[in-house]
């Protein structure tokens, strides 16, 4: 009987340590490769729009949220640059953006911001906001970046933020 249970274990661990190994390749692919499909680019125009969107709540939801624990928003302030992309992240354009993140507004009845994507041939995509005041268009790039697994490492895909726009008393403003 113990060897039954004791050959029953075996088996389900090889099974389960086989689709680890598998899921682990299937995402690995996917963000090792060099040429990207569809389904890649859809994924990370989506992460892109998530990144957009963590801008605005980071920046101004949460930051108006900790109006009295100047902490608080120092803190949230200091995550801002890893949504953008690393050369741009200390950026005047990047810092003039955070200091007006507090006051975009959210058009009345709108609990979250949304983002239309239009397609660019410089980058991921472009992202223009639907419903802020003032509005706000972000590119979205896909880099190349060295991160270590353990004691390896790998190029692997990322997706950042890059070159803020946004309109000011009608006027196209760029940082």
């Amino acid at each position: 009987m113990k060897s039954l249970k004791l050959g029953i274990s075996l088996v389900l661990l090889t099974c389960l340590s086989a689709y680890a190994q598998s899921s682990y390749e299937s995402l690995e692919k996917r963000f090792v490769r060099q040429d990207l499909s569809k389904e890649d680019s859809l994924a990370f125009t989506k992460q892109g729009i998530q990144k957009a969107k963590s801008l605005f709540l980071r920046g101004n939801k949460l930051y108006l949220s900790n109006q009295h624990r100047p902490a608080n928003q120092a803190y949230i302030q200091s995550t801002l640059p890893s949504l953008f992309q690393p050369d741009q992240a200390d950026s005047l354009q990047v810092d003039s953006l955070f200091e007006l993140l507090p006051q975009f507004q959210l058009a009345p009845g709108s609990s979250d911001v949304e983002f239309k994507v239009v397609e660019s041939s410089d980058y991921l995509c472009h992202l223009v906001s639907t419903n802020l005041s003032p509005s706000l268009e972000l590119d979205v790039v896909l880099v190349l970046i060295e991160k270590s697994f353990g004691a390896q490492s790998e190029k692997v895909w990322q997706v950042f933020l890059a070159n803020p726009l946004w309109e000011e008393k009608s006027k196209r403003k760029k940082g």
